[in-house]
């Protein structure tokens, strides 16, 4: 069976604007290359990998799924490998409307996980498929958008993510109460300078 990666990616402003996991997996469906599953392939597995972030300032989403051939069928060679590539990503960017980067890449299971955990459905559920994580969700290791989460040692990079936003929270609260007390701040400007308000 030869296989691909395809993977999209949007961020949004708002977070209400981000879109739903059902509308993203029907697009993906319908973008499927017309034809017989046996000549021009499908979707590995019941839906795709859905992942989403929130850095500052934007809501991130993440969608992968493997689109397979058969083995028997003419991918094996580059050239008809590349054009059913190339008219499968035109196919879910149209699916999947404005706003939208697509890319196919070649299958990699050590990268993207097994064709059996795709095709269980177990590439399918992530802590983020549904929404963006908020507040101490933030602070989870994010799940990997093309395959399997490994977790790091022990989460502590995340961890201290999580407690580094949280003395800037802090820090903006503190200089916010300050300035509506009328209380003098003192102002760092670039250079080094420093300023009273």
């Amino acid at each position: 069976m030869s296989a691909v990666l395809v993977k999209a990616s949007r961020s949004n402003i708002l977070e209400a604007t981000m879109p739903e996991a059902v509308e993203v997996a029907q697009a993906f469906r319908a973008a499927r290359l017309a034809g017989g599953e046996d000549v021009r392939g499908t979707w590995v597995g019941p839906s795709p990998r859905i992942t989403r972030t929130a850095p500052l300032g934007a809501f991130h989403t993440a969608v992968a799924w493997v689109y397979a051939w058969p083995t028997a069928a003419p991918w094996r060679t580059g050239a008809p490998m590349r054009a059913l590539s190339e008219e499968l990503r035109a196919n879910v960017l149209r699916e999947l409307g404005d706003g939208w980067s697509v890319e196919v890449l070649t299958f990699d299971p050590a990268a993207h996980g097994s064709l059996d955990w795709w095709r269980t459905g177990g590439a399918a559920v992530t802590n983020t498929r549904d929404a963006a994580p908020v507040l101490t969700d933030r602070l989870r290791q994010p799940d990997n958008p093309t395959g399997p989460t490994v977790p790091t040692a022990s989460g502590v990079p995340w961890l201290a993510l999580g407690l580094g936003a949280a003395v800037v929270v802090g820090l903006g609260v503190a200089v916010y109460s300050a300035s509506a007390s009328r209380a003098p701040l003192v102002v760092v400007q670039s250079g080094g300078s420093r300023s009273r308000r």
